[in-house]
């Protein structure tokens, strides 16, 4: 046990984010003396709980069983003498509340107060990942530079994505392909909202071009105006092809 004032240093599990745990001088270890004397039906932990993943877990006495409930989601598993702590260790990758308690930590980023200024201000605010933001992301990235929507199920920028951020579920094609078309009919709304608002005029162009070893047709319809800011405008408001 720590002394009282001490900080005791909570072990990392075994996933790939590190889990910090503020710890003051009322809260208690799983399994610790304290919280055992405080609540009958957790039990100690002994000489042969020596994994790190015991950090994230209680032994608890339910009737005859003995079973193991963990700290974020309170489920309950099998933690018999003969359980091994493979099954821990697999629910702590999926427990969601766990995630989410990963996710929400403070982490230091770079600022500048001027787009012109070299140097750069670390200050410390809190992080939360959001999925919805990441598939918009990867939706812009695939419309901006023509990517294939098969690259979403390579095996190597799956793994990549992983690595830069573990919460991320990397969607599949199809689910990619009904996020661009959201994000086209989202443009398209907006686009319509802008030119009603127009109060002038309108110019129209058309480029047109072939690409011959695809037999097909490209015309663009292009808009042009000035907005209410008077700041000169345009967008493409056609794509159609032809044979």
């Amino acid at each position: 046990m720590a002394s009282k004032g001490d900080n005791p240093k909570v072990p990392t599990t075994a996933s790939n984010t590190l889990i910090t745990l503020d710890i003051d001088d009322n809260t208690s270890l799983a399994g610790s003396p304290a919280e055992v004397a405080s609540n009958p039906s957790v039990l100690p932990l002994t000489t042969r709980h020596t994994s790190s993943v015991w950090s994230d877990f209680k032994r608890r006495k339910i009737g005859n069983d003995i079973k193991v409930e963990c700290n974020y989601c309170f489920k309950q598993l099998a933690g018999g003498p003969r359980s091994s702590t493979t099954h821990l260790k697999d629910h702590l990758k999926t427990c969601l509340r766990r995630k989410c308690k990963d996710l929400q930590q403070i982490r230091l980023f770079g600022t500048k107060k001027n787009v012109n200024d070299n140097n750069e201000t670390m200050t410390l605010v809190p992080y939360e990942f959001h999925q919805d933001d990441g598939r918009k992301d990867l939706v812009e990235m695939i419309i901006l530079h023509e990517y294939p929507m098969s690259m979403v199920e390579h095996y190597g920028f799956r793994k990549y994505s992983k690595t830069l951020q573990p919460g991320f579920k990397v969607p599949c094609r199809n689910t990619t392909r009904r996020d661009i078309m959201k994000r086209y009919e989202a443009e398209k709304e907006n686009i319509v909202t802008l030119l009603r608002k127009i109060k002038g005029r309108v110019a129209l162009t058309t480029d047109m071009w072939s690409v011959n070893n695809q037999r097909k047709g490209y015309i663009a319809v292009t808009a042009h105006f000035i907005d209410n800011s008077w700041k000169s405008q345009s967008r493409i408001i056609r794509y159609p092809t032809f044979y």
